[in-house]
């Protein structure tokens, strides 16, 4: 065998090794990927900037939540996302426990003034789809709707954890339940100050 075979045969070799990246599919993400992929489902995306943090706020019909990107060293594509959202009802330290021991996707933490922060870290090393970008919003969305509910339901007995995985029947619900059907979308003009807060600390502290 030549020696110009080989070394074409080594090439060849190579690139079938590679993994074939599907469209729409990122190795890590940007914020512009980011802000994209929400915009494209129908939730108003508004943007800002936190401790220098590049931030977002993502609007449904029903619920508004916050998110930035993680893990990015120096570099502008980053390995994960984080979303954040408040809930206006105060929750004891128990159910928030009772939940976080529950295989969730979603946490809760209550900060200094007893607001129920609810959370999602998305990790998006070795690729990524803009729809998981999406569905882990709708996600959120779709816990803070499940635990409001449960808020007006619990009135005998303290409530129980929402089931611990998201069904993508729950999903194509959520998405359903919070998009937007044609323009103009309504701007989130005024987030709620507990979300600012909740996102600003998060931030603050983020790797």
């Amino acid at each position: 065998m030549s020696r110009y075979l080989r070394l074409f045969l080594s090439a060849a070799a190579v690139l079938i090794s590679q993994p074939v990246k599907a469209e729409g599919v990122h190795d890590g993400v940007t914020f512009a990927e980011l802000t994209a992929a929400l915009s494209a489902a129908k939730l108003t995306v508004t943007t800002d900037k936190v401790e220098g943090r590049d931030i977002l706020y993502a609007q449904g019909k029903n619920h508004t939540i916050g998110a930035f990107l993680v893990h990015c060293g120096d570099s502008t594509r980053c390995e994960g996302v984080k979303y954040l959202a408040v809930l206006s009802e105060k929750l004891s330290t128990t159910y928030a426990n009772s939940f976080n021991r529950r295989r969730n996707y979603s946490k809760i933490i209550l900060d200094d003034q007893g607001t129920a922060v609810i959370s999602v870290e998305l990790l998006a090393v070795g690729g990524v789809a803009d729809e998981n970008l999406v569905q882990n919003s709708l996600g959120l969305m779709y816990r803070m709707t499940q635990l409001k509910q449960e808020m007006i339901q619990a009135s005998a007995k303290p409530p129980q954890p929402p089931a611990a995985t998201l069904s993508h029947s729950a999903l194509l619900a959520a998405r359903a339940e919070e998009a937007w059907v044609g323009p103009p979308k309504p701007q989130p003009s005024d987030i709620d100050p507990a979300l600012k807060k909740a996102v600003a600390e998060s931030a603050k502290i983020a790797d």
